[in-house]
């Protein structure tokens, strides 16, 4: 049986500093649109996985940590079906003390509720 649900995109979200933050994530598409925003508030070394999946063609996030000046960055390209994976492609948000926030392109499967 063929599956029909309909592959989404995620965002995972990793504080590997020692203390609390909260960071502000959200995803847009081309257009402006908004298809994804988040606040996350994780203690020091803490992470959130598993969040709401979302559909659409991102195409740009953006990060504000705490109360900073939000950075804005390209969705990054994942080619997940390049490396035989089934997946729309996710991301996982990185925040360090030595080089602040890094985005890095996942593969998990990961289906619209």
């Amino acid at each position: 049986m063929l599956d029909s649900r309909e592959l989404a995109h995620e965002v995972e979200v990793y504080n590997r500093e020692k203390i609390a933050r909260t960071l502000s994530v959200t995803v847009t598409n081309d257009g402006g649109d908004e298809l994804y925003q988040r606040e996350f508030t994780l203690e020091g070394e803490r992470a959130e996985e598993d969040t709401e999946p979302f559909t659409g063609s991102p195409t740009t996030i953006t990060v504000a940590v705490d109360n900073g000046s939000p950075s804005e960055r390209s969705w990054p390209e994942t080619n997940c079906e390049d490396r035989g994976k089934k997946s729309a492609g996710g991301i996982g948000v990185y925040l360090t003390a030595e080089s602040g926030v890094q985005i890095e392109p996942t593969c998990a499967t990961v289906y619209a509720e």
